[in-house]
């Protein structure tokens, strides 16, 4: 047998034949099996066969400087204002506390010229002092003369009240007393600002209203001008007896008249 030059085609040999019954016969709808020692093929669209790869994360992007690492001069003309601003602000409240000492310096230091307040006084603007003694007591029918007000209390009436009369269950008796009051002052004295008690041989009374027969509310009493109201008051005794009355204006120290009645 003759051989061929290499790289020649050789005309005369056969192609290797297949086994007997190859390919076999395949159900309807299986996929055609692949010859003996062919390798297998992978479905259209598979990685090829072999270890998987690893995954690799993306690299991080590179740090971005801050804003004022960004703009450093702006930076530093913001803080040269900052500095300015806080110590222009502790010049301000030092000069501040400077005249607040000043002033309170010159205050003390002032000699004291204004006359001393009668705290007696009803109409009086400052509040009297605790160990103050109250005015009086002076006799009904006599004028207390303050320095904001002069005020009168009239000597006691006999006084009968009418049905409508809010009287109480231990009077045996009513007295009836009219106020008179003289404003002084520079300012209004209010009516809702008067107090009156009374009591009869040391046993405290009670005053009565009767609208229907007097009007026992004091007015309001502009200033250089003079009001009046009557009070009506129930004792506790049938009898005379030392009577002691007391006029408050505004919780400042009462004032007293006393008398028989």
């Amino acid at each position: 047998m003759t051989q061929q030059p290499p790289g020649q085609p050789d005309y005369g040999q056969q192609p290797p034949v297949q086994p007997y019954g190859w390919p076999p016969q395949q159900p309807p709808g299986t996929p055609p099996q692949q010859p003996p020692g062919t390798p297998p093929q992978q479905p259209p669209g598979t990685p090829p066969p072999g270890p998987p790869t690893q995954y690799q994360y993306p690299a991080p992007p590179p740090n971005r400087p801050s804003w004022f690492g960004r703009h450093k001069v702006l930076t530093a003309l913001l803080a040269i204002v900052g500095v300015l601003v806080v110590g222009m602000a502790g010049v301000l409240v030092g000069s501040q506390l400077d005249s607040d000492d000043e002033a309170s310096g010159d205050v003390a230091a002032a000699p004291a010229s204004e006359e001393p307040a009668e705290t007696n006084d009803p109409t009086e603007a400052s509040e009297p002092t605790a160990t103050t003694p109250a005015a009086g007591p002076y006799d009904f029918g006599e004028t207390y003369f303050g320095r904001r007000g002069n005020v009168t209390v009239s000597a006691p009436r006999p006084y009968t009240p009418t049905g409508s009369a809010a009287t109480a269950r231990r009077d045996e008796r009513w007295i009836v007393v009219t106020i008179t009051v003289e404003n002084i002052s520079k300012r209004v004295q209010s009516g809702d600002s008067w107090y009156t008690e009374i009591s009869a041989d040391g046993r405290a009374g009670e005053q009565t209203f009767d609208s229907a027969k007097v009007n026992s509310d004091p007015p309001d009493i502009l200033p250089g001008r003079t009001g009046s109201w009557d009070a009506i008051f129930g004792l506790p005794t049938s009898k005379r007896a030392d009577v002691v009355f007391s006029l408050q204006y505004n919780f400042f120290d009462p004032i007293y008249w006393q008398g028989r009645a």
